[in-house]
């Protein structure tokens, strides 16, 4: 009769013992993992993407560098934003507010104005057709990209209707846009450009 006493005891305690080791554990894990996921939260963001609706996607599958496809994207977006034009000026102009920063905008502003004579009293629309897109080098907050294309111009000279092709590269410097909640633009802006034409 005792020994099974004392093995119900031995059991009870066994069982208060453990319940009570869950418990701490638990309450130790609790804040723990709390504090794993705010330095997490708080730490570097490392991979954002947009859909066609300007919807921003924030995830962690990646890091800057091996964004290839959104440093892609946006560049090919950049250097449409920058040829495609008409008598009117761009055909984008919010998008070239939101993709380029405040430097980069007024510099594509002004040479635009330089031709905007042109533009209007010859018709001139202009369209830019992507090719080749290559990343050419990425550090932890800037990347470099190179897109090849083609100008596309149609325009009136001397009454008659003008189709002129040009290729062109163009080189962009994309950099992470640091105070994206404030100015609106992209998160990764353009802010230095150089095209050269065949």
């Amino acid at each position: 009769m005792s020994s099974t006493l004392v093995t119900m005891l031995k059991l009870r305690l066994m069982s208060t013992l453990l319940w009570q080791g869950l418990f701490v554990a638990a309450v130790v894990a609790i804040p723990v993992s709390n504090w794993f996921t705010l330095q997490t939260a708080m730490g570097r963001m490392r991979f954002v993407a947009m859909d066609s609706r300007d919807t921003f996607y924030l995830a962690n599958l990646g890091s800057f560098e091996t964004a290839e496809t959104i440093h892609a994207e946006l560049a090919k977006m950049a250097a449409e934003t920058i040829f495609s034009r008409s008598p009117d000026g761009f055909d984008s102009p919010e998008r070239m507010e939101r993709l380029f920063n405040p430097a980069m905008t007024a510099n594509l502003q002004k040479e635009a104005a330089r031709d905007a004579d042109i533009f209007r009293t010859q018709a001139i629309h202009q369209k830019f057709e992507a090719g080749q897109i290559k990343e050419i080098g990425v550090d932890d907050n800037t990347a470099l990209v190179s897109v090849a294309g083609q100008v596309l111009r149609t325009g009136v000279f001397n009454q008659r209707i003008v189709n002129d092709a040009k290729k062109v590269t163009v080189f962009l410097r994309l950099r992470v846009n640091e105070d994206m909640a404030t100015n609106g633009r992209y998160p990764l802006v353009i802010t230095n450009y150089e095209e050269r034409f065949e």
